[in-house]
This record gives C-alpha cells, sequence and structure tokens, in this order.
C-alpha cells in the first residue's frame, strides 16, 4: 500500500474517499432528476436502523430535492469488529512507516486479508438486505 492510497474503510479515511470520488462530480437523481454534488464529508450521514430485526449502521447521502436515499454502505455489530482490527493493523502499519521502522510482508498480507473480509461482509449485508430506505433521522444532526 503506497503512501498515496486512499483507504476506503476507516471512518475518517472513508469520509475523505467519499468526498474525493465525489468531487467535481454531477450526481443526478433518479427519482426526480435533481443534479447535485456531494462537496463535503457533512453531505454524508449515519444512522442506525433496523431491518428484518437486525441492527444495521447505515452511511448515505440524499437528494437535496426530494430526499432520495442512496445507500454507500452498512454495516452490522460483526462488520464494525472486523472494521475495527483491520483498522488497528493499518494504524500499526502506518505508524512503523512513520518511524521509518521496516514493514514486513506479514503485516501488509494481514491488513489486506482483514480489509478484504470486512468488504465482502459488508457486501453480503447489501445483498441480504436489499432494501429502499426513506427519509431518515440521522444520528449525526
Amino acid at each position: 500500500m503506497d503512501e498515496n492510497t486512499i483507504n476506503p474503510v476507516s471512518k475518517s479515511l472513508q469520509d475523505k474517499f467519499i468526498e474525493e470520488q465525489s468531487k467535481g462530480k454531477v450526481i443526478v437523481c433518479d427519482e426526480c432528476s435533481e443534479e447535485f454534488k456531494i462537496n463535503t464529508v457533512d453531505d454524508i450521514k449515519d444512522t442506525e436502523v433496523v431491518v428484518h430485526g437486525e441492527r444495521l449502521f447505515l452511511k448515505y447521502f440524499e437528494c437535496p430535492k426530494c430526499e432520495h436515499i442512496y445507500k454507500i454502505n452498512l454495516d452490522n455489530s460483526e462488520t464494525m469488529l472486523v472494521k475495527k482490527e483491520y483498522q488497528n493493523a493499518l494504524e500499526r502499519v502506518q505508524r512503523n512507516k512513520a518511524k521509518h521502522r521496516p514493514i514486513d510482508d506479514k503485516q501488509l498480507q494481514r491488513v489486506e486479508k482483514l480489509k478484504r473480509r470486512y468488504i465482502d461482509k459488508c457486501e453480503k449485508i447489501l445483498i441480504k438486505h436489499n432494501v429502499s430506505f426513506t427519509k431518515l433521522a440521522t444520528i449525526n444532526k
């Protein structure tokens, strides 16, 4: 992993990744055809939802006109644990790199393995809970 890589999994890095990916790109709403941009991480929202009895953490953005919700990610308690484990492993590698310590292949392989595990689990949740969300109250408002 090189120093210019933005990793889209840890919370702050995920927000930066989303912001960078959407910067300057116009989004056209599927529902009302409104054109808009995601300008800052403030446009990305987090909330808890319960779907089929399972508590999930939804990251999303919405159309400013009709409030149609676009899912970015769904986490559950299991993915949150894997995400934390991944973040810890990544931080260890980054600390070693900052201190100019050698980074062995095992550390990098562990980071990649945890990243893949997290992504796979998130994809399964998105498939399992392929539902539409309507207007939501957010945690960070």
